[in-house]
């Protein structure tokens, strides 16, 4: 079906259903709602109507704590992590059980306070943990660290630098004959900690005996008893925070019994807020909602089936000539895994055509060819199949592995022309372990070590078919849009130049050549302003020979990369039978073989999906289309399945 034509959709409704038209909609999964903000910037209608109350801020929370919850319970109550999920199918009614939801969150609120008060432990621990490794210096003093003074004496707790020397300090306050001492409590790289006890009456000139040791009294503020007290203190208070911190832990753990029911909270909690932002977009008068939306055109009769019993005004019209329709692409299941490639580049644009039917047997074609093994092919179908059918994953993920079961298929088939299965290792492990002498399983179609120019050529034939077809698309859309002479100005003044630098190769005449040349020359300026911007033009298109020559040579990384996944098999083979051992050959065969399909595996798409984006695209894509976003079930963790096929 390629691009589905949208309609406009108009709804008017009693306001006293507005939750009931939301969960219908919600069930039919086939209407976008739209903003009205235009409308509402209408003073007539801004006379007339306000925008619905909604409480997406509200369920927006609901889903963050819910989320969260979950990744609390995975933190502490293990369970098994998988790359996939388990998607489990359930019926709409219990999906929307109300009950159910509130527990949920009832517990997804208790987990996440569990949470808030670990991470306040873990606050409060390392803020005590800071406090007590700053009272460890001053472990040695037997001293009150709140003392500063007696009747006739004052202390001082500081540090000096490293570099002092301690005993140079003492024969200072020697020399002076002060009435001070200076008590060391311990050392560390940076600096000395020190206690210095001196008569008040002498404090002008200990400080003054001080300043060239750089002496730097400690802040030692609102801490009584000494340092050794204030530690045990401090090491018992941690102690009974990680003693909470345990319990807190094992009350979560507990909670792993409602990891399911917290999953299907947090699918809940996602289509309401879904139905919340949609209810958002409403228009109300009090007494009645209005909403203004997009539906597929063959989802029209769905809709109205879904709505035949509820009360309402539909009307439905075809967009405006000015209006851009979001963009929705339904295709056959075989081409349907090939939007996750489209969707990569760009949604095309609503009015453009749908790539992905153009673009399947070139992509899957040219993967298969840089992939090209048998064995490669056949580890990439059992793996993705195994992953669909045990997981049932949707949306992109789906598409990567239907995709990756066509292109392993593809794989297969240039595996078996070239002659590929993990490279050359039956050839191998005849002659290495067997004895037996220039052993070919089969002669290949295709060898791409023996004939590497036969496999050029070829992909450079497949490069200009493509191209071909990219320019006859161009002339279709070109007559869909009535400009039948873009056609020919456009696509038809290339071809004949094509054609005339074929003859000539030919040793044909140039004539055809010529002709060429001059139907670029005199239309592509047509666009331009005045007779030599015609011309100017013209003549520059000229310059985009070079454009087409380079598209062209891209497609020799066709056949680069199905020598290097050859080669790279190949030279794995041989690392292997060095040892002459075949526990170690087999051993580096797993090895060096997974590591050349895991590299290829990227690289093989990564070139493909280039050969689409910049060589085929540039010759009739129209991008920049928007995605068409209805409200629908939209699960992480469980199908929705309708009452109607449960109760079958």
């Amino acid at each position: 079906m390629a691009i589905v034509k949208m309609k406009r959709l108009h709804l008017l409704s009693l306001a006293a259903d507005k939750d009931q038209l939301l969960q219908l909609l919600l069930k039919a999964g086939c209407v976008e709602v739209n903003e009205m903000d235009a409308e509402l910037a209408d003073p007539e209608w801004k006379s007339l109507v306000r925008k619905e109350q909604a409480m997406v801020g509200s369920a927006r929370s609901a889903v963050t704590s819910v989320n969260a919850a979950l990744e609390t319970l995975k933190k502490y109550a293990g369970g098994k992590s998988s790359l996939f999920i388990l998607r489990k199918e359930l019926g709409e009614e219990a999906f929307c059980d109300g009950e159910a939801r509130t527990a949920a969150l009832e517990k997804a609120a208790l987990i996440n306070e569990y949470n808030r008060q670990i991470s306040q432990a873990n606050s409060q621990k390392n803020r005590i943990g800071s406090q007590r490794i700053g009272l460890l210096p001053w472990r040695s003093l037997d001293v009150d660290l709140s003392l500063r003074e007696t009747e006739n004496a004052r202390l001082a707790f500081g540090v000096f630098p490293a570099a002092v020397s301690m005993d140079e300090l003492h024969l200072a306050l020697l020399e002076k004959d002060l009435a001070a001492e200076c008590f060391h409590a311990s050392s560390d790289r940076e600096q000395h900690y020190v206690l210095m006890v001196y008569h008040k009456d002498e404090e002008d000139t200990v400080m003054e005996v001080l300043r060239p040791f750089s002496f730097n009294p400690s802040a030692l503020k609102d801490i009584e008893g000494s340092a050794e007290e204030n530690i045990l203190a401090l090491e018992s208070e941690i102690e009974e925070l990680d003693n909470r911190r345990v319990l807190l832990e094992e009350e979560i753990a507990s909670f792993s019994v409602f990891r399911e029911a917290l999953q299907l909270c947090a699918d809940q909690m996602t289509q309401e807020l879904s139905k919340e932002e949609a209810r958002s977009r409403l228009v109300t008068t009090g007494n009645l909602i209005y909403l203004k939306g997009w539906v597929p055109a063959p989802d029209i009769k769905k809709l109205e089936e879904v709505l035949k019993d509820f009360v309402c005004a539909i009307e439905i019209t075809d967009p405006g000539e000015q209006e851009m329709p979001p963009t929705e692409l339904r295709n056959s299941k075989l081409i349907h895994s090939m939007e996750m490639v489209t969707e990569m580049y760009s949604l095309p644009s609503y009015r453009g055509v749908d790539p992905n039917p153009l673009i399947f047997p070139f992509f899957t074609i040219f993967y298969g060819m840089m992939y090209g093994d048998v064995a490669y092919g056949i580890v990439l179908i059992v793996l993705s199949q195994f992953i669909i059918r045990k997981y049932r994953p949707k949306g992109v993920v789906g598409n990567i592995l239907q995709l990756a079961t066509i292109c392993g298929v593809s794989a297969l088939i240039w595996g078996f022309l070239s002659g590929s299965i993990f490279g050359d290792a039956a050839s191998v492990i005849a002659e290495e372990f067997l004895g037996i002498e220039n052993f070919v399983l089969y002669v290949p179609v295709l060898d791409p070590l023996a004939d590497p120019l036969k496999i050029l050529y070829l992909a450079i034939i497949m490069g200009v078919i493509q191209l071909m077809v990219g320019m006859c698309i161009k002339i279709y859309m070109c007559f869909r849009d009535g400009h039948p002479l873009d056609a020919l100005f456009d696509v038809g003044s290339w071809w004949l130049l094509f054609a005339g630098i074929g003859l000539l190769a030919l040793k044909g005449t140039p004539v055809i050549l010529y002709a060429g040349i001059a139907a670029l020359v005199l239309t592509q300026g047509r666009e331009s302003k005045g007779f030599l911007g015609k011309l100017g033009g013209g003549i520059a298109s000229l310059y985009n020979i070079t454009s087409w020559l380079g598209d062209v040579l891209s497609y020799t990384r066709l056949m680069a990369l199905m020598l290097a996944t050859t080669v790279i098999a190949s030279v794995v083979n041989i690392l292997g039978s060095l040892p002459g051992n075949i526990f170690a050959f087999f051993l580096i065969f797993i090895f060096g073989h997974t590591f050349n399909m895991g590299i290829n595996l990227i690289g093989t798409y990564v070139h493909a999906a280039r050969l689409q984006y910049l060589e085929y695209f540039s010759k009739f894509y129209k991008s920049g289309g928007r995605p068409f976003k209805p409200l629908r079930y939209n699960t992480k963790y469980v199908d929705v399945i309708p009452e109607e096929e449960v109760n079958r």
